[in-house]
Order: C-alpha cells, then sequence, then structure tokens
C-alpha cells in the first residue's frame, strides 16, 4: 500500500487514508504541511502580544485559549509589511507577497529568483513543491461575510485588494472555497473535472463501504481506531452540512453544478447567509475541513480566511451588543469598543486553538500532523485602531518536522521594520524548500 492510499467509489468519489502502520515507511517521507490563517481588521496589541521575551512570557488577554498549547507555537512580534509603506485594509493582498500595489495596476513584487517578473504568493511557492506530495496542490477556505465597501475609484482601492491572499501572479489571484459544502465536494471529489455531479454529493463512505470492509479486515488495532476516528469526523462533517442545509435554506446558495467564479464577479461575492447567526457554524465547517485536508494528506498547503479584510461581519451570537468587526476595530479611547474587538479576536485565536489541538492529537508513528506542520496566524496590518502595515500579529504553530523552535515569544525591533516575508520563508525553508530569499528578505526569522 502506497503513500497515495484511496479508496475510490461510483461517481468519481475518492477518499484519501489518514497515516496508517501499512504503509508507515512512505508517509514519514514528505509529510510537511503549510498553512496561513488570516485574521480582518488586525489586533490590539498589548492585548496580544506579550511584555517579556522568551519563554517565560505572560499570555495576554487575547491568547487565553492558546494556554493550554503554548509548548506548540511561538509568537513574534515586530514584523512589518515592508512593501506597503501606507498600511491600510488594502495591504490583504499582498500579505503572502510583502508586495506593492498601484493604482491602476495590481503589482505585487514577490522576489523568488532573479527575475523580477516572478510574482507570486508564499502559499503558491509551497504548493509547487509540497503539491507534488498530495492530490490538490493547495487549499483556499473564506468566510466572507459583506461585499466590500471599497469601490475600484476609492483611494485606489481595488475589490481583489480586499479578498486575496494567494496569487499566481501579479494579475491571478485565486478565489477561495467560500462554500464549505463545494469545498468538502471538491476535497473529496475527482479534482480533474470542473464540474462536480450530483453523485459525488452521495455520502463519501456510503460509496466506498466495501472497500473500506476489506481494509479493516487487514488493519491492526492501532489502524482500527484511527479508521474509526476518522470515519467519525467525516461522518459528523457531513451531519452539520445536512443541518446547516435543513435550517438554514444552506441549499438554495449552492449551484447545481461548482465552477470557480469569474474574476469580475469576485466583486458581488459575499453578501449573503454568512453575515447571519449560522456564521460560528460555518466556521467550525472550515476548522473540520482543515483537520481531515492535512490528516488525509488531500492537500498540504491551505490558507483560510476567517473573513475578508475591512469586513463588518456581526458577532452577535458571541454577546448581545457587540460591535461589529470592522467598527470595534477602530475601538480608540471606548471602551465598550475595545471590549468587543477583544471578544472578536479571542473567538478567532480560539478557532486557531481548535485546529491546533485536533492535529495535536492525531498521531502520525512517533508524531503528530501539528509536529509535521507550520501554521500561521496572522494579519495584514497592526494595531486595528491606525491601520499601519507593521508591527503585525504572528504566531506560527507546529515543529516543522523538528525544524521550527516552539515555547517562545521572540520580539524584533518595531523601528527595524524586520519584513513578514522573513516569516514565510523560514517556514519554506523549514518545509524544505530551497528559497533563498522571498519578498523583501534575505535571510529567514528562524
Amino acid at each position: 500500500m502506497n503513500r497515495r492510499t484511496l479508496l475510490k467509489g461510483i461517481g468519481g468519489a475518492f477518499m484519501t487514508l489518514p497515516w496508517l502502520e501499512l504503509n508507515a515507511s512512505v508517509m514519514q517521507k514528505n509529510n510537511q504541511r503549510l498553512a496561513w490563517i488570516f485574521m480582518p481588521n488586525g489586533y490590539i496589541p498589548d492585548r496580544f502580544k506579550p511584555t517579556e521575551d522568551g519563554k517565560d512570557y505572560t499570555l495576554p488577554t487575547c491568547l487565553e485559549p492558546l494556554k493550554d498549547l503554548r509548548s506548540q507555537f511561538s509568537i513574534y512580534s515586530g514584523l512589518a509589511l515592508q512593501g506597503n509603506k501606507g498600511g491600510g485594509h488594502k495591504n490583504c493582498a499582498s500579505l503572502l507577497t510583502d508586495g506593492t500595489r498601484s493604482r491602476d495596476e495590481i503589482a505585487l513584487q514577490a522576489g523568488f529568483s532573479e527575475n523580477s517578473e516572478d510574482i507570486i504568493s508564499a502559499d503558491q511557492l509551497a504548493a509547487r513543491y509540497l503539491g507534488a506530495n498530495s492530490f490538490i496542490d493547495s487549499m483556499h477556505f473564506s468566510s466572507t461575510s459583506n461585499v466590500s465597501n471599497r469601490s475600484p475609484d476609492s483611494v485606489g482601492d481595488h475589490p481583489e485588494y480586499f479578498k486575496y491572499i494567494s496569487w499566481k501572479s501579479s494579475k491571478e489571484y485565486i478565489v477561495q472555497d467560500r462554500d464549505p459544502y463545494m469545498a468538502f465536494k471538491r476535497l473529496y471529489g475527482s479534482t480533474s473535472a470542473s464540474r462536480v455531479s450530483e453523485n459525488q454529493m452521495k455520502s463519501v463512505l456510503d460509496l466506498t463501504r466495501s472497500d473500506l470492509k476489506r481494509l479493516v479486515k487487514y488493519a491492526g488495532r492501532e489502524d482500527r481506531s484511527r479508521l474509526d476516528q476518522y470515519f467519525t469526523s467525516i461522518r459528523t462533517l457531513e451531519k452539520r452540512m445536512e443541518k446547516m442545509n435543513k435550517d438554514s435554506g444552506y441549499s438554495k446558495t449552492i449551484p447545481a453544478d461548482y465552477r470557480k467564479p469569474e474574476e469580475d464577479f469576485a466583486m458581488g461575492l459575499g453578501q449573503s447567509w454568512r453575515n447571519t447567526n449560522y456564521f460560528d457554524e460555518l466556521q467550525q465547517m472550515y476548522c473540520d475541513l482543515f483537520v481531515l485536508a492535512f490528516q488525509t494528506r488531500r492537500t498540504n498547503v491551505i490558507t483560510y480566511m476567517f473573513a475578508q479584510e475591512a469586513t463588518r461581519q456581526s458577532y452577535s451570537f458571541l454577546e448581545s451588543g457587540i460591535h461589529h468587526h470592522h467598527g470595534a476595530s477602530h475601538y480608540g479611547t471606548s471602551a465598550k469598543h475595545t471590549d468587543s474587538f477583544t471578544k472578536i479576536i479571542q473567538y478567532q485565536v480560539g478557532l486557531y486553538a481548535q485546529i491546533l489541538e485536533r492535529l495535536s492529537n492525531i498521531k502520525e508513528g512517533d508524531k503528530s500532523i501539528l509536529d509535521n506542520s507550520q501554521i500561521m496566524l496572522t494579519a495584514c496590518i497592526g494595531d486595528g485602531q491606525n491601520h499601519k502595515g507593521y508591527d503585525l500579529p504572528c504566531i506560527i504553530a507546529g515543529k516543522g518536522g523538528g525544524k521550527h523552535k516552539t515555547g517562545l515569544h521572540l520580539k524584533s525591533n518595531i523601528a527595524e521594520r524586520k519584513p513578514l516575508s522573513s516569516a514565510h520563508l523560514a517556514m519554506l525553508q523549514a518545509a524544505g524548500i530551497n528559497a533563498p530569499s522571498f519578498g523583501y528578505a534575505n535571510e529567514a526569522l528562524f
């Protein structure tokens, strides 16, 4: 049984399997995963950044959801987007490239070779190399809740600046899966088809039942336990989506066939059921998909945007009367706004913590999936009040196969403006990608 172990059912449905003792000798090679998780609207520095450097730091208020995972991540503060001197929400477009923007043309600079036209985001560079070891080069989730309040004529803004962080070139951005139902079908459907048949919407487990019985027959006790955990997680996700369909009219928003939206359609996306009280359920499904994708090696590269930049997403499901996200981010001297923003950030950090904890509990031999991953939580602006492109939040979890040291807070001099791209470069190099430089970084952060 090789590392691309899968079960194929009718209708073109595939189900890749988690790490098993049956194929351990191959699965232990080339098993690195990379992910970038995006928080919109920045953060509150003194409630997110520790004051002490090193190992024995006090965990700030906004990071309390991570209190039981301190040994699994490191915090890096003082980093900046060198390519965007002006700051603002439009930094979103260059978060993973550290590039610049122009009024009439998107020009994202991310140097990887001597060719100045070689423009690509860090995740897509990773996908070029790690994608060879997976079925899908990279996956991209986004919980976009509202259309941007910007227009192409507003202060040189483009709608792309607020919605996309993944770029194959300066002209080609990647439209994320904004629909967990469709993302699930793509995760377990045929990757070669541009359209997904309705037949593939049936339970993957039902489609592969006979093959599963045969596999379990030859599996050892630990493998049977892994398979049971894996199948249960798939069933749970399917039930969540079925419940969403029944409770919220979600199925009405799903087209009969799935196709990547045209670029000129991008600005109209997002004004939908996502700004209702089902927003939390949406996040939970994306967390499920994230874990399943890494567990099955369906992909080794993921980006996940909690929402688009400048989002006005309501978080009333957290607390009655809480300010919407963008309004809360301009907290100023308002105790109410500060409290609202703190609760929103804690919620997002909680989602991040949930992913980390689940991956840390799934074993691959003597390590966990998280041990073999690097997962960054970051934003394109620092202090939500002033929206500058420096002193950005940056947490990197996972040991990267032993190349990333966790449990630390490492401060950089804010005035030095050390590029965030040095963190991207470090993640790429730790994953075995021979990138001598990236963006404005000629030296890796770790």
